[in-house]
């Protein structure tokens, strides 16, 4: 009985380290967290200057035309996309929406900002 007792506490055990190794397999390697590697920092603050370069073009649009531009209407100057990152600007002329999305970052990482000229570092919310 002993014998059967210390085989299922075992079994038990085994299945219990399996299923938590699983998980953490399983889990996303976040890109921007507490284990950001320099590289992705240096990305990362390119993407957060991106969105400031173009607050600033924004603004300056709007002050000399009176409504906000899509990206090909605004001067090329500092506008480069860090490697691994989309860029996306819309735009009604009466406002805009920017993001910047790390795709290289399976936690989904991401630079928004809009027409207020706050940046967001994002990442998306997840049920579990």
């Amino acid at each position: 009985m002993i014998r059967l007792s210390i085989a299922i506490v075992l079994a038990i055990s085994a299945s219990a380290l399996a299923s938590r190794a699983a998980l953490t397999q399983g889990q996303a390697a976040c890109l921007h967290g507490a284990t950001e590697t320099d590289a992705n920092k240096v990305r990362r603050q390119a993407a957060l200057r991106l969105a400031q370069t173009i607050n600033s073009a924004e603004a300056f649009a709007l002050s000399e035309t009176r409504k906000y531009q899509p990206l090909t209407g605004l001067p090329p100057v500092g506008i480069v996309t860090p490697e691994g990152f989309e860029l996306k600007l819309t735009t009604d002329g009466n406002g805009y929406a920017l993001s910047i999305k790390d795709k290289l970052d399976e936690c989904g990482y991401a630079v928004m900002s809009d027409q207020d000229g706050v940046i967001y570092n994002a990442v998306p919310f997840r049920l579990r």
